[in-house]
């Protein structure tokens, strides 16, 4: 009978381990399971901001070509006897320059989700997206200004033909932009870049 109750005792303290290491064993195996598969999407998070800042980065070269056409074509050696006919002409470059701004706008919303409050600790991610940040907010608001500007000279050729008695101009309308019409402060630090 004690060699009964001493070989239940050994059997069960035997099992006992057993269960405890199996147990710490699975433990273990979904530890590094778990680390594997964070560093895998830790791994996509960074290859999906590196790919998507590229894109910014081409989409910016478009906007500052559109934007230096718009300023040799329209704000550059105008005068109000030679803007007559010219507004077709204008608002084509203006909404051109509108689309490239809507298009970097639509393919930076992974940027904006990702970017504005980045915790990932690497330093291509760390430089993409402070870049992105002020960039970002920087070039809408030199569109806004742009437009803004354009408007200006706009109300200031109307009024030219309004106190030129020959009738022979006609004014102008002034540019609406579709989605960018207010300044922004994207990084909410109370600075709108761009704005001046």
């Amino acid at each position: 009978m004690k060699n009964k109750k001493k070989i239940i005792i050994i059997i069960t303290v035997i099992l006992s381990i057993l269960i405890i290491i199996g147990g710490l064993g699975l433990l273990v195996y979904k530890f590094y399971k778990g680390v594997i598969n964070d560093r895998k999407v830790t791994e996509n998070q960074v290859n999906l901001i590196l790919d998507k800042y590229k894109t910014f980065k081409d989409n910016i070269v478009i906007i500052n070509e559109k934007r230096e056409v718009i300023y040799e074509t329209i704000f550059k050696n105008n005068y109000y006897s030679q803007m007559q006919g010219k507004q077709d002409e204008w608002n084509n470059l203006l909404k051109e320059y509108e689309d490239a701004l809507t298009k970097l706008d639509k393919d930076s919303k992974s940027l904006k989700k990702s970017c504005l409050n980045n915790k990932l600790i690497n330093n291509d991610v760390i430089i993409s997206c402070d870049s992105f940040n002020s960039n970002y907010e920087l070039i809408i608001n030199s569109f806004v200004q742009d437009i803004e500007l354009y408007n200006q000279n706009i109300e200031s050729y109307n009024n030219w033909v309004d106190t030129n008695d020959s009738g022979k101009y006609v004014k102008m309308d002034k540019y609406e932009s579709n989605n960018f019409k207010d300044y922004i402060d994207y990084n909410s630090d109370g600075i709108f870049l761009g704005k001046e």
